[in-house]
Order: structure tokens, then C-alpha cells, then sequence
């Protein structure tokens, strides 16, 4: 009889899983006791003979293959891939992996001796306090308290930006410390956003036409209307939860790749000068706008003020070994931002924002028992 690996899958959510990227290196794809018939999808509640792979007869080849299952949702859950390697001479090597908000149950590794394996597993989605977001936002569902939240938190937060005096009333001044404002308990989105502030630099009368401003243009008006332009820097907190990891009980370490996250004041950002644009394009005298960045970025730890800003955090890949528990685990990257926001004050005290960047500084991770 030919080595074989079958895997029957329960799918426990409410979504078709979907088969994407089946790869066979060796072997045959054996699915259901066909031969080369690939793995397939699972429907909502089934249970089901989803991936079949035998080894060919009479050579010594063994059997490899890897499979991912996917729901097609735009605010899909995450996915589950399964790597199997089963080689004629060697020790056998296979894993489960979950992401998103999908937990598996009933997977165990493949010992590193034998070549016929049969394993069953449930994959469910974690719920809860757990919500996805889509980029695009979308009606949240009455039922969706968390989702109802998040968008409460977002419209807060760009009006806290683009109104100076709530900015200055509600966001302490702190030295800002990221890992004591890591959540104890993972409940997204999270209580607050903006977490603090900076204290602020005014810029020298001198160095006013360093600075592009879409209302006072010329020289002139600045001299005649501005009081004060000063930069003040925005503390925050944000995560993916597709980005999340599922560890189930007994797995000791995972791969963490880049981060991205959705900006909580992205529209604020889209509707106003970038510091980019005001310190440069827009700056009626460019040296002046590199006096004013380097200035930001010696007071505020930028690396430069005048980059394109970005919510993304690029770390090459790393293992990261984490002791095996009897218990699933859920996995967070927390992504700590800085924005610099540049306000103009008027000679009547009133303060509009000119220009607004943020970028990613800093990834921190922690684990959490679900």
C-alpha cells in the first residue's frame, strides 16, 4: 500500500472555506481516494475529506505538499496553511498554521518516524471582542458593538487632530513609554487611539516661509495674520487583527513578517498638507522648510520630517521562540505611531492645523491565552 496523509476538516465558522495555492512537490494528490484529485473546499459546518497525498509506487520519493484555505470575504478572517513533508530517507516535518481569527483544534505534528498519517481538525473563528476592520471601513451591523467602537474611535481621533484646543485638553504630555501601554487583556479596537502628546516647539518668526501654509500663501499674509505656527507630536496605538496569530496549544515559536495597520486619522491626513508637501514643495524658501524639519526631527526623534509618511513597520523575517503551553494563545503585533502636526495660531488666538505626517516607529509584540 502507497504512503498516504489525510486530513478531514470540520469548518466551524460561518464562511466557505476556500482552497488556494495547493502545492505538490511529491507524491500524488489523493483526495477523498482519487488520484490527482486536488484538495477542496469546506462549506460552512461541513465536515468533509478536504486533502489527500500518497506517494508514487515503487519509487523512493515519499510525499510533500502544502495547502492554504481561505475565506474570500473582504474582511476575511485570515487563513490556514498546512505543510506536510514525508521523505523516503529523513525525519518527517509537517505543520498547521492559523491566522487571523481562526483557531484550529485536534492538529499534533507528524511523528518523525512512519508514512501513513490520518489527521482530523476543527477550525473555528474567534469571536467576542475580536472584530475585523476593512480599509474601507463599510456599514457596521447593529450587532457589532466593537465595530460601532472602532468607527467612534476613528471619527475621534481626526477631529481630536484637527481641533488644537480638545488635542491640548484631553492628550497628557508624557515621556512617552510604549511598553507600559501595551493592553493587559486583547480587546480590539482598542480603549484609546491617541494615547498622548508631546510637548510643543514653536518655529522662529524667521523661519515662517520654511513652512507652506494652504491658507496664509504669501509672505505678507503670514507677517500680517500669524501669531504663532508650532508643532506638537501625537502618541498612538493601533494593530492589525489580521495580523494576529493563533497559536494553538503546544506550539513553541511562530514567524513574524512586516506590519501594516489602517492610520486612525487617515482622512485627516488625505485632506490636509503632508509635511512633506508644506516643508518642501509648498515652502516658499525649501532651505527654511529643511531648517524647520530638522528641527522636528531633533525635537520629536524623526528620522525625517520631510519622508513620505507611512503606517507600516518593515522587519525582516524573524523566528521568535515562545515556550509550548497547554492552552491556544493569540499572538499581536502592537504597532506604536508618532504624528507631527503643524498649527497655525491667528493673531485672534484661534489655531488651525496646516500640516499633519505619521509614521510607524516601533513594533512590540505580546501574547494573550484566548
Amino acid at each position: 500500500m502507497a504512503w498516504t496523509f489525510r486530513l478531514n476538516i470540520t469548518n466551524g465558522t460561518d464562511r466557505e472555506l476556500t482552497v488556494s495555492h495547493p502545492d505538490l512537490k511529491w507524491g500524488w494528490w489523493y483526495t477523498d481516494n482519487e488520484y490527482d484529485k486536488k484538495p477542496v473546499s469546506i462549506g460552512a459546518g461541513q465536515t468533509i475529506y478536504a486533502m489527500g497525498i500518497c506517494a508514487s509506487n515503487g519509487t523512493a520519493t515519499g510525499y510533500e505538499a502544502t495547502c492554504t484555505w481561505l475565506d474570500k470575504k473582504p474582511d476575511s478572517y485570515g487563513a490556514i496553511t498546512i505543510d506536510i513533508d514525508v521523505p523516503y530517507w529523513s525525519e518527517n516535518v509537517s505543520s498547521l498554521i492559523a491566522s487571523g481569527l481562526y483557531n484550529v483544534e485536534g492538529w499534533s505534528n507528524l511523528p518523525s518516524g512512519g508514512h501513513n498519517f490520518t489527521r482530523n481538525i476543527s477550525i473555528f473563528s474567534i469571536q467576542g471582542t475580536l472584530q475585523m476592520i476593512d480599509e474601507g471601513w463599510g456599514e457596521p451591523e447593529e450587532e457589532e458593538p466593537d465595530y460601532l467602537r472602532l468607527l467612534e474611535l476613528i471619527g475621534s481621533a481626526n477631529e481630536m487632530i484637527q481641533n488644537w484646543p480638545q488635542l491640548e485638553a484631553e492628550l497628557p504630555i508624557e515621556s512617552f513609554d510604549p511598553v507600559s501601554k501595551i493592553p493587559k487583556t486583547y480587546i480590539f479596537p482598542p480603549e484609546r487611539i491617541l494615547l498622548a502628546r508631546g510637548d510643543i516647539i514653536s518655529f522662529e518668526k524667521k523661519d515662517w516661509d520654511g513652512i507652506g501654509d494652504p491658507v496664509y500663501i504669501s509672505r505678507y499674509v503670514k507677517y500680517s495674520k500669524a501669531k504663532n505656527y508650532f508643532a506638537v507630536p501625537v502618541y498612538s496605538i493601533n494593530t492589525n487583527p489580521r495580523d494576529a496569530e493563533s497559536l494553538p496549544a503546544g506550539v513553541h515559536k511562530t514567524r513574524m513578517h512586516s506590519v501594516e495597520v489602517t492610520s486612525a486619522i487617515k482622512s485627516t491626513m488625505e485632506s490636509n498638507f503632508s509635511l512633506k508637501t508644506s516643508l518642501s514643495i509648498e515652502a516658499p524658501v525649501p532651505s527654511l522648510g529643511a531648517k524647520v524639519s530638522a528641527k522636528i526631527e531633533s525635537e520629536f526623534s524623526i528620522y525625517n520630517a520631510r519622508e513620505e509618511s507611512t503606517n507600516r513597520v518593515v522587519k525582516d523575517e524573524e523566528t521568535i521562540d515562545i515556550p509550548a503551553v497547554d492552552y491556544d494563545r493569540l499572538f499581536v503585533p502592537w504597532v506604536f505611531s508618532t504624528a507631527v502636526a503643524i498649527y497655525c495660531e491667528n493673531k485672534s488666538g484661534d489655531v488651525r492645523l496646516v500640516a499633519v505626517s505619521e509614521w510607524a516607529q516601533l513594533q512590540l509584540h505580546k501574547t494573550y491565552k484566548v
